[in-house]
């Protein structure tokens, strides 16, 4: 069987193996950061999971196709995991107006979901994920290697892949709005992180070549 995507005909096996590929990075990336000690807020990564899954469905209901509600199913699972490990790390539950509001968010995407409204529901679970990145940047800005950049960057691999080998052509709102803006959002993101680690560098190296004249 072959199944038409972006780069052009493909077979469905390996449209699947990308697909599965894509999910198993998707769900891992969180691991290598969690064993050197990364221990973000659990609220703000457990209201991101359950925002996550109600985007799943809501993409799976708008027929978005198990290509695109798989790979969102597998990113909220590794907030999930980071969840479970900050929370058993001791890391407080301290939720923001931020978290706040993504919380919200999710409540309304949830109540879409017993509507039937499968599309609004993932729009709501884009919005949640949009509002989450602003203090991101701000965090990256201030202290960049309190950041990990793996996960990121995994992201951005899966994601590209399964928009080029696995989501089947032509594409629908349903398959590739998600993907496409979390292409766009974890691209931005790293982009800052690499800009603010940079510049630390550099400040770092013009402290280190001051020479003190002698009194």
């Amino acid at each position: 069987m072959i199944v038409e995507t972006l780069v052009g005909p493909v077979p469905a096996a390996l449209a699947s193996a990308v697909s599965w590929t894509a999910n198993a990075i998707a769900v891992l990336c969180v691991i290598p950061p969690l064993i050197r000690g990364w221990r973000p807020p659990p609220a703000t990564w457990g209201i991101w999971t359950a925002a996550g899954i109600v985007g799943s469905i809501g993409i799976a209901m708008a027929g978005g196709g198990p290509a695109t509600w798989g790979l969102k199913l597998a990113l909220s699972i590794g907030p999930l995991i980071v969840c479970i490990v900050s929370t058993r790390a001791g890391v407080p539950w301290r939720a923001t107006r931020t978290d706040g509001v993504c919380l919200a968010l999710a409540g309304a995407g949830l109540i879409a979901l017993l509507f039937g409204q499968g599309l609004t529901a993932m729009w709501l679970s884009i919005a949640v994920n949009a509002i989450g990145t602003p203090p991101t940047l701000v965090h990256a800005m201030r202290k960049p290697r309190e950041e990990s950049y793996f996960p990121f960057a995994c992201a951005f691999v899966s994601v590209a892949a399964v928009l080029a080998l696995a989501v089947p052509w032509p594409w629908t709102v349903a398959s590739v709005a998600y993907p496409i803006y979390l292409l766009l959002d974890v691209t931005v993101i790293m982009g800052t992180i690499r800009y603010a680690r940079a510049r630390d560098r550099r400040r770092a190296a013009l402290r280190s070549v001051r020479v003190v004249r002698p009194a």
